[in-house]
C-alpha cells in the first residue's frame, strides 16, 4: 500500500495524468476571399499578368470595352478558330477593344504560347494564369469562353464565342466568324446590354489544381 502511495505522489509531482499542452501555432489571419464576378458585377482591383511579364491593370483600361478569352495553344478549338480571331482582332481592335487571351492551365508554359503565336502568325497579349486564379474569378471552366467587360468594367458577357453553326463548318469545323461574341460586342460597344448576356462555351477543359480548402490560390 505504501509503495502505492509512493509511486502515486511521485506521478502528481512528475504531472502524470495531466493533458499535455498542445503547442502554440503562429497566428495567421484567414485568406481574404477571392472575388467571383457575375454578369453585372463591376470588376475592381484584377490586374493580369502577361507571358513576358508585363501588368495589365484593368482598372486603367476604363473607358474600353474588354475581352477575357480563356486559351490553350494545345486546344483544337482555339487553334480551328484561330483564322476567324484574326479576322476579329483586325475588326474590332480599331474600335476602342482591348484583348487578352488567358491561359489557366497549369501544365502550360509561356515558352509554349509564345511559340504557338509565331507558329501561326497571331500577334495578341497572352496572359499566363497557372494557378487559374482569374479563371475562378468568372468561374470558367473551358476554352474559348469569353468575358465581356464594358467601358465601365461590368461585366455584361460571358459565354462562347462562336454558335454551333460556326463550330461545324467545313473543313474541319473552322469557324469564320467569332459570331457570338462579335454580337455581343456589338451591343456593348453600342451601350446596350448583350442579348443573351449568357451563352454555352465549346471548348477544351481547363487544367487546374482543385482549391481543397476553399481558400484563394
Amino acid at each position: 500500500m505504501r509503495t502505492v502511495l509512493f509511486i502515486a505522489l511521485i506521478c502528481l509531482a512528475a504531472g502524470c495524468g495531466k493533458p499535455r499542452a498542445e503547442p502554440r501555432r503562429p497566428f495567421r489571419p484567414a485568406a481574404s476571399p477571392q472575388p467571383i464576378y457575375h454578369i453585372g458585377s463591376r470588376v475592381e482591383h484584377l490586374t493580369l499578368a502577361d507571358v513576358d511579364g508585363t501588368s495589365h491593370a484593368l482598372e486603367l483600361l476604363r473607358g474600353r470595352a474588354v475581352v477575357l478569352e480563356f486559351w490553350s495553344p494545345r486546344c483544337p478549338y482555339v487553334r480551328q478558330s484561330e483564322p476567324a480571331r484574326r479576322q476579329w482582332l483586325t475588326a474590332y481592335l480599331p474600335r476602342g477593344v482591348a484583348y487578352f487571351a488567358v491561359d489557366s492551365n497549369l501544365d502550360e508554359t509561356p515558352g509554349e504560347m509564345k511559340d504557338y503565336l509565331t507558329e501561326r502568325g497571331s500577334s495578341y497579349t497572352v496572359v499566363y494564369d497557372p494557378r487559374a486564379r482569374i479563371a475562378r474569378c468568372f468561374n470558367a471552366t473551358r476554352t474559348t469562353l469569353a468575358v465581356v467587360l464594358d467601358r465601365e468594367g461590368v461585366v455584361r458577357y460571358v459565354g462562347g464565342v462562336c454558335s454551333p453553326e460556326e463550330w461545324s463548318r467545313p473543313p474541319a469545323g473552322e469557324p469564320r466568324r467569332m459570331d457570338w461574341l462579335e454580337s455581343a460586342l456589338d451591343a456593348v460597344l453600342a451601350g446596350n446590354t448583350p442579348d443573351p448576356p449568357m451563352r454555352p462555351s465549346h471548348g477544351c477543359r481547363l487544367r487546374t489544381f482543385p482549391l481543397l480548402d476553399g481558400s484563394a490560390p
